[in-house]
């Protein structure tokens, strides 16, 4: 996420303090190469689709944006915020097979505390695995999928989610 100067400050004054928005210098991804391009074809698919909220989003494996709540730092893929309040309704975590981890669900189990609903989206055939480990831990996330199709990837939501349902690109 590219910001004018300013602008962070500007984020910060509007966001509540329990969920302040900071952006971070860039950090290298933890993915490999082909996996990050699937994590981030996902995440501009969400980022294209009409949505009522206003969307920062964690590209290219470098966490830009932040949320700090007291006591922790979080690093969603993508945050939905109001478009008046800047306060954050919604925080979505795009996963791929390789990310599917117990260390990936201890990530979740801290953001899913929050005045925010959290959003965990998984490969259309890893949805399984992924509802184990958030009722092994106990998790209070909604869970979709995603799946590539040729010429774009094709998003599934479970209920009525925060960006449009079945949106292609």
């Amino acid at each position: 996420v590219k910001t004018q100067p300013g602008v962070g400050e500007m984020l910060k004054e509007l966001m509540p303090r329990e969920a302040d928005l900071t952006i971070l210098p860039m950090k290298p991804p933890d993915r490999i190469p082909n996996t990050q391009w699937i994590h981030d074809r996902v995440l501009e698919t969400l980022l294209a689709s009409r949505s009522d909220f206003a969307t920062y989003a964690n590209l290219g494996g470098h966490q830009t944006l932040s949320l700090t709540t007291p006591g922790r730092d979080l690093t969603p893929d993508l945050a939905l915020c109001d478009r008046e309040s800047f306060v954050v309704r919604h925080l979505v975590e795009v996963e791929t097979f390789e990310s599917l981890t117990d260390a990936q669900a201890e990530k979740w189990a801290a953001e899913a505390h929050g005045p925010w609903r959290l959003w965990i989206l998984v490969p259309q055939n890893a949805t399984g695995k992924a509802a184990e480990l958030l009722r092994r831990r106990g998790i209070p996330a909604r869970l979709g999928s995603w799946s590539e199709r040729p010429g774009g990837v094709t998003i599934r939501w479970p209920e009525r989610a925060p960006i449009a349902r079945g949106q292609e690109r």
